[in-house]
């Protein structure tokens, strides 16, 4: 019911992203949002623009440009993103983490079959929150899947504690299977 009512609101939309030129023009705006949305966060640190360029080159030639999501403001601004990437691990454990001489082709023939999807990062602009972008970015990525033949959509690295985002995902049928913690000892 909620995506249906936030999808019929004219001011967002989805664009249906199919080529790596059409993602590379939303690369900045997609770090300058995560460096807006993470401050809080736990851990993460400032990128400076040497490091988004550094990020851009390395990974968006592994990203299919159909998983990663992008909910606009009719304005132009990026309101809000997600991308995932299909699951590699059983790829990588046939090739034994090797790249040459074949791991490269177990990797890539894993990620061609595989069932699960991997939600890596995502984010919503602080004045968007609370407005349904999450949900819209949600669905339209389940549809994704489900579409590309994918049965298990997985969230990873949610802190414990980020009860907002543990909360979308139980609402619908997510539930926690593993849990990641960080502790601290003072030393001496």
């Amino acid at each position: 019911k909620l995506y249906d009512r936030v999808r019929r609101n004219p001011d967002l939309t989805i664009p249906e992203l199919t080529t790596h030129r059409q993602v590379s023009k939303y690369i900045r705006p997609i770090f300058r949002l995560m460096n807006e949305s993470f401050v809080k966060i736990y851990g993460y640190s400032h990128l400076e623009e040497e490091e988004m360029n550094q990020l851009a080159n390395r990974y968006l030639p592994i990203v299919h440009p159909r998983y990663i999501k992008l909910a606009l403001h009719r304005s132009g601004d990026l309101a809000g993103f997600i991308l995932a990437i299909p699951n590699v691990a059983e790829g990588l454990i046939k090739s034994r983490g090797r790249l040459l001489p074949l791991g490269i082709l177990h990797i890539l023939n894993a990620r061609r079959r595989s069932t699960k999807l991997d939600t890596y990062i995502g984010a919503v602009k602080e004045e968007f929150r609370n407005r349904g972008v999450d949900t819209l970015l949600g669905y339209s990525m389940i549809e994704t899947a489900i579409r590309d033949g994918f049965s298990i959509l997985d969230g990873h690295h949610q802190l414990e504690l980020n009860s907002k985002i543990r909360a979308e995902m139980e609402n619908v049928n997510g539930y926690v299977a593993k849990r990641y913690r960080i502790y601290q000892k003072a030393l001496g």
